[in-house]
């Protein structure tokens, strides 16, 4: 005898031979199986039970309209395989019960082990749906929690990219990715217009650094920052191109115009007073100038901007030098 416990199966019935059919059937398996005579019967046992099958009389079906209703459009109730059962039916009331909403009928004789058969069929039918939908539910979370998981990776990602481009400590570019642009502005064409390269340092930050403490020197190149930052326009790059120095590059620009732009930016650092806890400390910049060529190449460039830069250091710091051609 297969063991069937877990299943639930409803009988609403009032026809005595019927029931007797039904009994004798349903002894040939181990089902839980409840019988009601009338509407009131049933609707008081799924008001706190869910059945997993209902055998319906087909008399009792037809005029049962409160059962019937709740059956239809409750969302628990409406998954439920109904059996239509009768001896003495028409074609036409065969076909009203599909319409309502069956998904079988049985007419005399009731063999038992076709009835169980049948039983059977619909519940495992029903189960798989079940299965089924638990998958959906099931995929449907791993979908969520894998969009979830892209958009967690696309921030870190986003986070890696940024703490890879930019410098820890003042917050604009960083060496690598000024070179990497570099690299790209050349590749892209861009060299067909004029541009230039400057490079800038604080002018005795060392000596900032031993007389205030490393705290102060870094809220200082901080402060130097925002102040250079404020002279940019759109399309300009600044980075830290190491310790206190920066670099400039500055598209479609010639060596005067980057000039008049590197003075201003001059005079803009040496007229702020730079607060640190309670200091008040004047700080200056020396500037280096090159205009980019193919002869040169980006390394060159680079190399004429740092030594028109500590030539002016030699000079006495504190000005804009102009690399010579």
């Amino acid at each position: 005898m297969t063991n069937h416990e877990q299943y639930v199966i409803l009988i609403v019935n009032d026809n005595k031979q019927i029931y007797s059919d039904l009994h004798q059937a349903f002894s040939y398996a181990n089902y839980q199986v409840e019988y009601t005579t009338n509407e009131c019967q049933a609707l008081d046992f799924i008001d706190f039970n869910l059945p997993d099958l209902i055998v319906y009389y087909a008399k009792l079906y037809d005029v049962h309209k409160d059962l019937d209703y709740k059956l239809k459009n409750s969302k628990d109730f409406s998954s439920i395989p109904i059996i239509l059962i009768d001896y003495d039916t028409t074609e036409a009331e065969i076909v009203a019960g599909f319409k309502h909403g069956c998904i079988d009928y049985i007419s005399k004789p009731i063999f038992a082990q076709e009835l169980i058969a049948r039983v059977n069929s619909h519940l495992a039918v029903k189960q798989q749906i079940k299965d089924l939908q638990a998958s959906i539910i099931s995929l449907q979370k791993a979908v969520v929690e894998i969009q979830q998981k892209n958009i967690d990776l696309k921030q870190m990602m986003g986070k890696l990219k940024i703490a890879s481009t930019t410098d820890y400590l003042t917050g604009i570019y960083n060496k690598r990715y000024a070179i990497e642009i570099f690299q790209e502005h050349i590749s892209n064409g861009n060299n067909i217009e004029p541009f230039t390269v400057i490079i800038a340092d604080i002018d005795s930050f060392k000596s900032i650094n031993d007389t205030y403490g490393h705290l102060c020197g870094d809220a200082i190149l901080k402060s130097v920052v925002n102040t250079l930052k404020s002279s940019l326009r759109e399309g300009d790059l600044f980075c830290r191109w190491g310790g206190e120095e920066f670099l400039f590059l500055l598209p479609c620009s010639n060596i005067e115009k980057a000039k008049v732009f590197a003075e201003r930016m001059r005079k803009l650092v040496t007229s702020t007073l730079y607060k640190c806890d309670v200091e008040e400390i004047s700080v200056t910049i020396t500037m280096g100038i090159a205009e980019y060529s193919d002869e040169l190449g980006i390394e060159g460039t680079i190399k004429k901007a740092d030594d028109a830069l500590y030539k002016g250091k030699r000079n006495g710091k504190n000005q804009v030098i102009l690399a010579s051609l």
